[in-house]
C-alpha cells in the first residue's frame, strides 16, 4: 500500500512538472512571438514609409488600388458565404480554362490520328522499291 502510495505521489508530481514546463516554454514563445510581431510591424511601417517618401504619386495610387482589390476580394468572400453553391469567379475561370484544354486536347488528338492515318495510308500504297 506504501509503495502503491509513492507511485502515485510520483506520477502525480511528473505529470505536475511535465505541465510546468509547457507551460513555461509556451509562456516564454509567447513574449518572442509578440516581440517578432512587433518588429514586423515596425518594418513594414518603415517600408511603407521608405516607399511613400521614394514614389509619391505611383505608391499612392498603389495603395488605394490594393485597398480596392481587397475591398472587393472581402466582397467575393462574403457573397461565396452567403450563396456556397455559387462557385467563386476564380473557380469559374479555372473550369473554362480546363474546358479549353480539354478542347485543344481534343483536336490536338484528333490531328495526331489523322496524320498518323494519312502516314500509314503512304506507306501502305506505296510500292516496294526494288
Amino acid at each position: 500500500m506504501l509503495e502503491n502510495n509513492r507511485l502515485q505521489a510520483l506520477v502525480t508530481n511528473t505529470v505536475t512538472m511535465i505541465k510546468l514546463r509547457i507551460l513555461a516554454f509556451f509562456t516564454r514563445h509567447d513574449g518572442e512571438i509578440d516581440r517578432f510581431k512587433q518588429q514586423v510591424t515596425d518594418g513594414a511601417t518603415e517600408i511603407d514609409r521608405e516607399l511613400a517618401e521614394r514614389y509619391p504619386e505611383r505608391y499612392a495610387a498603389l495603395k488605394q488600388r490594393a485597398g480596392e482589390t481587397k475591398s472587393w476580394y472581402d466582397q467575393q468572400i462574403a457573397e461565396q458565404k452567403a450563396n456556397p453553391d455559387r462557385p467563386l469567379p476564380l473557380a469559374q475561370n479555372d473550369l473554362q480554362l480546363t474546358k479549353q484544354a480539354e478542347k485543344l486536347g481534343q483536336t490536338v488528338a484528333e490531328t495526331e490520328r489523322e496524320v498518323r492515318a494519312k502516314i500509314a495510308a503512304k506507306f501502305r500504297s506505296a510500292p516496294p522499291k526494288a
